[in-house]
């Protein structure tokens, strides 16, 4: 579990020299803000303190946290409502993939819709000269009435029932995410958590977290509203750059990418193959805002292990770092807009010319070295058991291999969803995914994910072996017919 927390950390920069930061008094910064100051953790509870300190945003199946200080802050209060709405977009854009089209997502997706229109609608009051205490539900907090608390509350139990995915859900309390709109927030609360439990203080209390782009922690997500800057400074904890510097909507991509990985986490747990689950989260964002260029790797949960296709297949555990030329890297030119089919697909022609030596000419692709001057091949499967043993690329070319296998996720999935079927065409196959979403949250017969996979589409998610006919083949077989 510590290990695994550690991978959390998606790196952006250079980490300063071992020692040059003092967690401790971070922690105890955190805990005097907070009116924790004296306290031990046993007197501490963390619960409390985000009722106390934090608005509370019911969104569905997610219980979202943000600071009350910043309230005073009109940009703040604008920044809470654009993450209100993008998780609100997520949820709505979930049923387009997992409804069941019965009358309960029905009546869930008209109450999502008036929320959102509510919560876009909005004109919160200017908390810096209200003079008056600021509540805790969002609703609130954005000048709307209880009717709206209310609402949100129905929406929640609603969503977390499972009934409009056709299915029952195991899970009743909502997965939380706790947002720091400044990068010296998110630092002091990493800390604060290194002090409050002692188990996971040697995964927190690491030179590298200031840098970090999420945290996971206790079955919830931290996650800041700003970048880390290129090299991360102790004397200013406060740096860091905007998430809408390079896309206007570079937050809200952000911030439903991580908030599909909770959503799932709420309806399957474990069950999911982590690079399904890492794969939907990239690709969702595509469907909702035509792009994505989120800087956050394909972080999954701590306690997923790394057996198989957690970041990169092969690679060393080291977690979802993020490359550090991944900015400029050529897997993100087009920002996804074509679900990284044209990228996917140039790499695969290259592979097959140069790479494959006479076998086959869909399972290789092409990888750039960190200089630019190398090329290495890599060789499907890349999916579930399949790619258990795989071998990494040296590691000059970890980091282009990793661009890659975000996009080949990504797509594998725009592709099980729009494509999947065998026939019957894109209808087909959204029904057909649909039922797998669904029958993964009930998992029939006690089968794996794998076997639940088989069960629906009637042949394995991957194979070995070329001759073997699987989803990923017919999923190569498909990017190979792509101009």
């Amino acid at each position: 579990m510590l290990h695994a927390l550690i991978a959390l950390a998606l790196v952006f920069c250079t980490h300063p020299r071992a020692g040059d930061y003092d967690f401790a008094a971070l922690a105890e910064t955190y805990k005097k803000a907070h009116g924790l100051d004296g306290k031990s953790q046993a007197e501490v509870d963390f619960d409390q303190v985000l009722d106390q300190h934090y608005v509370h945003a019911e969104l569905g199946v997610l219980d979202v946290r943000y600071p009350k200080s910043d309230m005073p802050e009109k940009v703040r209060v604008k920044e809470l409502q654009d993450v209100a709405l993008a998780l609100l977009d997520l949820q709505l854009r979930w049923l387009d993939w997992a409804g069941a089209g019965n009358p309960a997502e029905a009546a869930l997706r008209k109450d999502l819709t008036t929320f959102r229109k509510a919560v876009a609608g909005a004109h919160p009051p200017a908390w810096s000269a209200a003079g008056a205490e600021i509540p805790g539900p969002l609703p609130l907090v954005l000048g709307l009435k209880q009717d709206m608390v209310d609402l949100a509350q129905k929406i929640g139990v609603a969503a977390r029932s499972g009934e409009a995915l056709g299915t029952t859900v195991g899970r009743t309390q909502p997965i939380q995410i706790v947002f720091t709109p400044s990068r010296r927030q998110f630092v002091e609360l990493g800390a604060f958590i290194g002090w409050y439990d002692e188990s996971a203080r040697g995964s927190f209390w690491v030179d590298g977290m200031p840098a970090w782009a999420d945290m996971f922690w206790r079955d919830r997500q931290v996650l800041p509203l700003v970048y880390a800057p290129a090299k991360v400074s102790p004397d200013d904890l406060s740096a860091g750059y905007s998430m809408n510097d390079r896309e206007k909507t570079g937050m809200v991509e952000y911030v439903a990418q991580r908030g599909m990985h909770s959503l799932l986490w709420f309806y399957y747990g474990d069950a999911l193959d982590p690079a399904f689950e890492s794969g939907a989260a990239i690709d969702i964002v595509v469907t909702l805002y035509g792009q994505n260029n989120a800087r956050t790797g394909t972080a999954t949960r701590g306690k997923t292990t790394y057996a198989r296709s957690v970041f990169i297949p092969g690679a060393p555990s080291q977690g979802g770092f993020l490359p550090k030329n991944s900015a400029d890297s050529v897997w993100r030119a087009s920002l996804g807009t074509d679900h990284f089919v044209k990228v996917l697909r140039e790499s695969q022609k290259s592979g097959a010319r140069d790479g494959s030596k006479g076998e086959s000419k869909l399972a290789f692709f092409e990888l750039t070295s960190d200089d630019t001057t190398k090329h290495f091949y890599v060789r499907a499967p890349f999916l579930g058991s399949a790619s258990d043993g795989k071998e990494a690329p040296p590691a000059e070319f970890l980091q282009d291999y990793s661009e890659f296998f975000r996009a080949y996720k990504a797509c594998f999935l725009h592709w099980l969803a729009t494509e999947g079927a065998a026939k019957g065409g894109k209808k087909a196959s959204e029904k057909l995914f649909a039922e797998l979403l669904s029958a993964l949250i009930a998992k029939p017969d006690g089968a794996d994910f794998e076997g639940v996979v088989q069960k629906i589409y009637g042949q394995p998610y991957s194979a070995k072996e070329e001759a073997v006919a699987s989803l990923e083949g017919r999923f190569l077989a498909w990017l190979g017919s792509q101009k």
